[in-house]
């Protein structure tokens, strides 16, 4: 009887300390970028930088994921984390004019007007051209 309670009490503490844990399996076998995905998509944008810079150091120079890091640090108002990703972005010469666009904004945020204005003369014949 005496084993029979404590191994009664036992399973009761566990079950207690394992209440708070996640229990939906599922999101183990989803992506660290589908879940920031997620979260970006709601606005939860200090989460979703998190888990898209997990998602970037191993897969590295994926410009979408660098794109959703460089905007929520620029949503989140951190201009110069923002700045050195999109910095990351513009130069490649077939990023969209957007991510100038954003940069620039990002370099007045900054106080950094000699480098918006280059930017943004960039976005303007990115325009030109596409247009």
């Amino acid at each position: 009887m005496q084993r029979y309670c404590s191994i009664l009490t036992l399973t009761f503490a566990i079950s207690l300390t394992s209440y708070g844990q996640s229990t939906n399996i599922t999101t183990l076998f989803v992506s660290d970028f589908k879940k920031a995905e997620d979260f970006y998509k709601v606005l939860a944008y200090r989460n979703a930088v998190e888990l898209y810079l997990h998602y970037e150091e191993k897969h590295q120079g994926d410009p979408l994921t660098m794109e959703r890091i460089a905007d929520c640090y620029s949503k989140l108002n951190n201009y110069s984390e923002a700045a050195t990703w999109y910095a990351r972005l513009v130069v490649n010469p077939n990023s969209k004019p957007i991510i100038h666009f954003n940069y620039a904004q990002t370099l007045c945020m900054i106080g950094d007007y000699d480098g918006a204005l280059k930017a943004y003369r960039h976005y303007q014949q990115l325009e030109k051209n596409d247009g």
